[in-house]
C-alpha cells in the first residue's frame, strides 16, 4: 500500500487552551454558570503564560462561550449568544449578492413557518394576549413607518419565543438586525404596511385556532410575498 505523508496542523498555545476549555465545557466538567479556575490556577494546570491564557479567554468571551466579570473572574455562559451567532453570517450579508438575499428569505420561509407551527401548537392564553396587543398597536401605528416596522419585528419575535424551542429562538435572534432592516425598508410604503397587517392577523387567527398546518402555510406565503415585494423594489 502506498503511503502518503500526512500534514499535521500546528496548533498554537492559544488554540490549545481554547480547545481544552471548550472540551471541559462540552463534557460537563465546567457547567453553565460555573466559574472557571483562577488565572493563576489555569496557568499552573496548562503550563502557559498569563498573556497566552488571557488571549485564549478573550477568544472564548468573543464567541459568547464564557463571560468575564472584572474583579470576579471568568464564568461559563448560561445561554447562547445571538451576537456571536450573528457574526458568523456577517460575510454573507456584507457581500449583498442577490443569491445571498434569496437564500436568506428562503431560509426564513422554511424556519419561520415551522416556528409558527410550534407556536400554534404550544401557545397559551397569555401568549395570545401579547400577540393581540401587538396587532392592536400595529393597527394604531399603520401611518407611522418606523413604529410599524418595530411592531412587525416584535410580532415575529414573540411568535419565536412562544414556540418554546431555545435553538430555533436563538437562530432567529441572530438574524434580528438583518430582519429589522428589511422590515423598515418595506414599511416605507403604505400598501406594504397594510398588507403586512392583514397577513399578521391571518397568521394570528390560525395560531388562536391551533390550526398548526395552516399556521405554517400562511406564514410561508406571507414571507414569500414579502420577498417578491422586496425584489420588485430593489
Amino acid at each position: 500500500m502506498q503511503k502518503y505523508p500526512v500534514k499535521i496542523k500546528k496548533v498554537s498555545a492559544v488554540d490549545a487552551i481554547e480547545n481544552y476549555l471548550k472540551t471541559q465545557i462540552e463534557e460537563g466538567v465546567l457547567k453553565p454558570g460555573e466559574q472557571l479556575p483562577s488565572e493563576r490556577s489555569l496557568q499552573e494546570i496548562l503550563g502557559v503564560s498569563r498573556f497566552t491564557l488571557r488571549e485564549a479567554l478573550a477568544r472564548l468571551s468573543a464567541l459568547g462561550i464564557i463571560s468575564i466579570a472584572h474583579g470576579k473572574g471568568a464564568f461559563v455562559a448560561e445561554e447562547m449568544s445571538p451576537a456571536s451567532l450573528e457574526d458568523v453570517f456577517l460575510p454573507l450579508f456584507a457581500s449583498r449578492r442577490d443569491k445571498n438575499v434569496s437564500d436568506f428569505f428562503e431560509a426564513r420561509m422554511i424556519v419561520e413557518s415551522e416556528v409558527v407551527r410550534l407556536c400554534a401548537k404550544r401557545r397559551k392564553a397569555k401568549d395570545l394576549k401579547r400577540l393581540n396587543d401587538i396587532i392592536d398597536q400595529s393597527e394604531a401605528a399603520i401611518d407611522d413607518p418606523v413604529r410599524y416596522a418595530e411592531l412587525d419585528f416584535l410580532f415575529h419575535r414573540e411568535i419565536s419565543r412562544t414556540a418554546g424551542n431555545v435553538f430555533l429562538d436563538k437562530m432567529m435572534g441572530c438574524l434580528n438586525d438583518h430582519i429589522k432592516k428589511y422590515l423598515l425598508f418595506l414599511a416605507k410604503k403604505p400598501q406594504n404596511r397594510k398588507q403586512s397587517h392583514i397577513n399578521h392577523k391571518h397568521i394570528l387567527k390560525m395560531i388562536e385556532k391551533k390550526d398548526v398546518e395552516n399556521a405554517g402555510k400562511v406564514t410561508y406565503r406571507h414571507l414569500k410575498r414579502t420577498f417578491r415585494t422586496i425584489n420588485s423594489l430593489r
